[in-house]
């Protein structure tokens, strides 16, 4: 969401003015912008960016779909590369498509993980 700030009006508006929309911006950056720096700034608050939001990385605690105030379904729409030895997907109903899967775990946890699928 853009903030609306009025711009100043050299020739009408009064020091006051100045000092008022100065104050407006400084407590904007105070509390509604993200920043970032090199050493991992941290923003504290909830937000929605309603279209696209890209980054390199993305670190999180929890990844979900919806909003900032709903929860709803998570659609990953890429081939996905998971890079973790374990992968824990579901909940006490899980109902998904599988189209194709490649997975290649450290050579130890692949013979377990055969003979685990083999017995079975």
């Amino acid at each position: 969401m853009a903030k609306q700030i009025n711009q100043i009006v050299t020739s009408t508006d009064t020091f006051q003015t100045w000092v008022d929309i100065n104050n407006q911006i400084v407590d904007f950056c105070n509390t509604e912008v993200v920043s970032v720096n090199a050493a991992g700034g941290l923003t504290t608050g909830d937000g929605f960016v309603n279209g696209q939001f890209g980054a390199n990385i993305m670190s999180t605690a929890i990844l979900r779909g919806g909003n900032n105030t709903a929860n709803s379904v998570l659609t990953i729409e890429t081939n996905t590369y998971f890079n973790s030895v374990k992968i824990n997907v579901g909940n006490s109903t899980v109902n998904s498509t599988i189209n194709s899967i490649a997975y290649t775990p450290p050579f130890e946890k692949s013979k377990e993980i055969c003979r685990h699928l083999w017995k079975n």
